[in-house]
């Protein structure tokens, strides 16, 4: 609501490629997984293609103090290799198996034996604004060019959509991960976009780059332009200096020949460092906004495609 406090979750999503007997070092990266999961400390962890129930298990016994709240959603013949850790109770789950999968005589595959699905949990997650995060995974994407299975990951899409237009009436808050094995720009993308009003993070985090590195590159220009003024001060000081000291020569006052050296060289060695800085900076605004125009009339592009 209008007032409240910003909310922050820190959400962890992973395409853990754990297939038992056939990804190298498989165990070795399950470890490496728990241990960096348990130093982070996320208040939820979405993982794909944690195959093997024993990896599953092994994670669970190393993570249980920092995400005491876990399930691992059983599906198809081998599993659907997805599992979730959470900080906060989980109050309930839901899977759903997507009804085309690939084809059970395509062996060297594998996806029809996995039984490609999207798991539901209901976190208790401490505030009044119901949060429902889905993990996922379509059917692989093994030739781009010539890509058999692209009908079957249009469906898996499309039920996908549906699932979370009619699980997420009640939730504030929907957050899917997981592996879709589709480009940015692909259709299904597209679909999942535009039916179910989702953001994809993948893009969003590339605008928040970009425009955060545009605020960067304009602070540190205005940073250079003002140690630039502040040299052109020091400079004209000195002169002012000099002109009194050479008008207090009648005087007998001697010209402190040095200290004035010193001085004038380290001015104009910071008024050069400034500009050079400010012109550096200049153009890497111009670049970015460039790169950040580009991409808004690119994504306008997308949105607007049939």
């Amino acid at each position: 609501m209008e007032g409240d406090p910003t909310l922050q979750l820190r959400v962890f999503d992973l395409n853990c490629w754990a297939i038992r007997y056939l990804s190298k070092r498989r165990q070795e990266r399950v470890r490496l997984i728990g241990d960096m999961l348990r130093r982070e400390g996320f208040d939820l962890v979405l993982l794909q293609e944690v195959w093997s129930e024993q990896d599953y298990s092994d994670l669970q016994a190393k993570l249980g103090g920092c995400y005491p709240f876990s399930h691992y959603f059983r599906s198809g013949v081998i599993g659907s290799g997805l599992c979730v850790f959470s900080r906060f109770p989980i109050l309930d789950t839901l899977l759903y198996q997507y009804s085309l999968n690939g084809y059970p005589y395509m062996l060297q595959h594998g996806d029809w034996f996995c039984g490609k699905s999207v798991g539901l949990v209901v976190p208790a997650w401490g505030v009044t604004a119901p949060l429902l995060p889905a993990s996922c995974q379509l059917h692989a994407e093994y030739r781009r060019e010539k890509d058999a299975y692209l009908p079957h990951r249009l469906v898996q899409a499309w039920e996908l959509a549906q699932f979370i237009r009619h699980t997420s009436k009640a939730a504030d808050v929907v957050l899917l991960g997981g592996d879709l094995n589709m480009h940015p720009e692909d259709v299904g993308i597209r679909l999942l976009r535009g039916w179910t009003g989702l953001r994809d993070a993948f893009t969003e985090a590339a605008r928040f780059e970009v425009g955060a590195g545009l605020q960067a590159a304009r602070r540190q220009r205005y940073g250079a332009g003002r140690m630039a003024v502040l040299a052109l001060l020091l400079l004209l000081l000195q002169a002012v200096a000099a002109l009194g000291t050479l008008a207090g020569l009648a005087a007998g006052q001697p010209f402190p020949k040095l200290s004035f050296s010193l001085l004038a060289f380290l001015a104009i060695a910071i008024l050069l460092l400034a500009t050079g800085l400010h012109l550096f900076h200049t153009m890497e605004v111009k670049m970015l906004q460039g790169t950040e125009e580009q991409m808004r009339m690119v994504l306008r592009a997308l949105r607007e495609r049939p």
